[in-house]
């Protein structure tokens, strides 16, 4: 009976330690900020001195391995920024590319020019490699994506210092940070490595459960009202793209609670005009055409609005708004909201009718002739990023997707003026979408003029108190 109780407890202690081995095996996959990368090898490397590389050869170097998709069209905007640090840091700092896709990517919905394959990857890289003058190193490595990004979220960068030790593992690459890296410095970031997105899993922001509330004194719904403002969190969602949306009986969002992060100009954007993003002009069913998609800032100190950093959290915040059911009407939201900003942080903020600038885009009677459908099914061709091509389109349908990387706050608004009912049929023809101004030089190939006007607006306007 003593020998039983001796093998059964050295059973115990031996599965004790095969299980504590096998959790470090698998912690070990993933990079971990402060320890030695885990043993990898890049493959199918280009535009490199070997088309293979394994992390004993980086060994002395200080690397930074950046991941992305096809899936996140900002990712893929992003490379030429990348490919630019890359060349000034030419030398110093091997900056290397890896392309990829989560394993679930071939189970998942994909719009067309999206489904997985990489080999589709390759093709789109090369295109944008030509339009772009890309000279970075790119591995096509779906293993090691797979491997190293948990959850598949792009980009995903892991820092390398020449010691083989991982120095941060970000979502995004600065020159700042880069030249901190290079002198053994540290640097504030927002740690994105598997073992803190494990720790994070452990506060994980619930949409059925109030923000930061824990449950000490009562449950989270015994309250009627609540305004907060938090620090910025990678966790929380971004904030609903209108105060509508969190006053319906059967909509997503709990009806309200208008909760998630935002920028100083998406909350005041929310607070005066009920919603966040402009949409571009819609000639058949306009939404918000008077309402301008900048706010007008007259500050001695713009920096709280243009200079916010997703990364650090800086000029980005949590904001939650709670009020009972039946109080939760846009009026009332915007009311209350308006009362926040103004005790938060000190802001005279009004809405003004002021005649600011805007692209128009307009077609002339003979494009309207040839551009006109010939009929058929709709059908799109192209890859979203570098070519376009559409059969039996609106011209809404067509604009929107062509600005979809460019509309979102860096132009001044884009309105169809085009007065075109009708469909119509666009041949595939290579464009820089993330480039406005080769998305025009396209838009003038096909008879559309796109030009600076002139008229009204609503505009959000901000000034300081002392004004």
């Amino acid at each position: 009976m003593i020998i039983t109780k001796k093998v059964t407890y050295i059973s115990f202690l031996f599965f004790i330690a095969f299980t504590s081995l096998k959790a470090q095996q698998v912690s070990r996959q993933y990079p971990e900020v402060g320890k030695p990368i885990p043993e990898f090898t890049l493959h199918d490397i280009h535009q490199y001195s070997t088309q293979q590389v394994s992390s004993k050869d980086l060994e002395g170097k200080f690397v930074i391995l950046y991941f992305w998709s096809r899936f996140c069209a900002g990712t893929v905007k992003s490379l030429s920024r990348i490919n630019a640090i890359s060349e000034q840091f030419k030398g110093k700092a091997e900056i290397i590319l890896v392309g990829g896709e989560p394993a679930s990517a071939k189970n998942s919905y994909m719009l067309p020019g999206h489904e997985p394959g990489m080999d589709a990857l390759k093709v789109l890289y090369n295109r944008l490699s030509e339009k772009q003058g890309m000279q970075i190193p790119v591995a096509y490595d779906p293993g090691l994506f797979q491997r190293f990004v948990p959850g598949g979220y792009v980009p995903h960068a892991v820092w390398i210092n020449d010691k083989g030790i991982v120095k941060a593992v970000t979502n995004t690459l600065r020159v700042e940070d880069l030249e901190m890296f290079l002198k053994g410095k540290p640097f504030e970031f927002n740690d994105r490595s598997f073992k803190a997105q494990q720790e994070q899993k452990r506060h994980k922001y619930n949409i059925e459960t109030p923000f930061l509330v824990d449950g000490n004194g009562g449950s989270g719904s015994e309250f009627m009202y609540r305004s907060l403002l938090a620090k910025f969190r990678h966790d929380v969602p971004g904030i609903p793209l209108s105060i509508k949306e969190v006053c319906e009986d059967q909509g997503y969002y709990p009806k309200g609670r208008l909760e998630g992060y935002a920028t100083l100009e998406q909350l005041y954007k929310l607070a005066y005009l009920g919603y966040m993003a402009v949409p571009m002009g819609d000639s058949k069913k306009p939404e918000h055409p008077q309402d301008y998609n900048h706010v007008l800032l007259e500050l001695k100190d713009t920096t709280p609005f243009t200079n916010y950093d997703y990364e650090k959290g800086d000029h980005v915040y949590v904001y939650s708004l709670i009020v009972p059911p039946n109080k939760a009407t846009p009026e009332y939201l915007k009311q209350v909201m308006q009362r926040d900003l103004e005790n938060y942080f000190g802001y005279k903020a009004q809405v003004e009718t002021r005649i600011l600038p805007y692209w128009s885009i307009r077609l002339s009677d003979k494009a309207k002739r040839k551009l006109k459908t010939k009929g058929g099914d709709y059908a799109y061709s192209g890859d979203n990023f570098t070519k376009i091509g559409y059969k039996n389109v609106s011209v809404d349908v067509f604009l929107k997707s062509l600005f979809y990387l460019t509309i979102s706050g860096e132009e001044i608004p884009i309105l169809n003026e085009t007065g075109m009912k009708e469909n119509i049929d666009v041949p595939e023809m290579d464009v820089l979408v993330s480039d406005f101004s080769e998305i025009k030089k396209f838009l003038n190939k096909l008879g559309f003029t796109v030009e600076i006007s002139k008229k009204p607006f609503r505009a959000v306007v901000i000034s300081d108190t002392t004004n």
